[in-house]
């Protein structure tokens, strides 16, 4: 089952960003994020959020597509990111693995919420979840320990794409991909930090990736 969660972060690519909404078997939107799926005219199952990046507009437009609001007070102890999250976690059953959480909007102005998107997606990760954060033209998935992750990727296009791998929180081992990258993972390590596993090339896809310990957040970008 795949729940698609739409932040208020960026959008850059509409096209993209529809091809995922299409896929949702759950969608659930995060308070600003409204303006979004207003602008594309796409209604969320579900509100989540203390409302206070809401625009009149948007709650104009939410009260007359008759969608449910899930109102938490200002003062509280998770953002409307993670709220949303657990909403769509709470929708899911075992086995975990075969889910997919969509986090569109992941990307915005705003690092200190980048970071608490991609730090969270990392501990759902170890958890067994499987998260996909974008905007639309940069993409990154989570892997860790019992997964494979296969993606098919565009090899030649205008704006060459760099794909690159980060051990978040600890230390990654044994991570190996198959031969259509420029450079080979080999069952390398990667330690928390390091830049090792930045700026490879994809070569041919799809390219599929496992790992033996640890979480990765794999990205994918246009290489400016």
């Amino acid at each position: 089952m795949r729940c698609v969660i739409v932040l208020s972060g960026d959008l850059r690519d509409d096209a993209v960003v529809r091809t995922w909404l299409d896929q949702a078997d759950h969608l659930i939107c995060a308070d600003g994020g409204a303006r979004h799926l207003r602008r594309l005219d796409v209604s969320p199952d579900l509100l989540v959020g203390d409302l206070d990046s809401l625009s009149p507009v948007d709650r104009i437009w939410l009260h007359s597509r008759q969608v449910p609001v899930k109102q938490y007070p200002a003062d509280k102890d998770q953002t409307d990111s993670e709220l949303a999250l657990r909403q769509a976690l709470s929708l899911l059953k075992e086995p975990r693995d075969q889910h997919e959480l969509i986090i569109l909007a992941a990307f915005g102005s705003r690092p200190d919420h980048v970071l608490a998107n991609q730090l969270l997606s990392a501990q759902l990760a170890a958890e067994g979840w499987r998260l996909i954060l974008t905007d639309g033209v940069t993409t990154q998935y989570t892997l860790t320990i019992g997964q494979e992750l296969v993606l098919h990727l565009p090899t030649y296009q205008e704006k060459p794409l760099a794909f690159s791998v980060n051990a978040i929180g600890c230390q990654v081992d044994g991570l190996t991909g198959n031969d259509n990258l420029l450079y080979p993972l080999n069952g390398i390590s990667l330690s928390a930090g390091s830049s090792r596993g930045i700026s490879n090339r994809i070569t041919q896809s799809p390219v599929v990736l496992r790992l033996s310990s640890g979480v990765a957040l794999i990205t994918v970008t246009p290489d400016h």
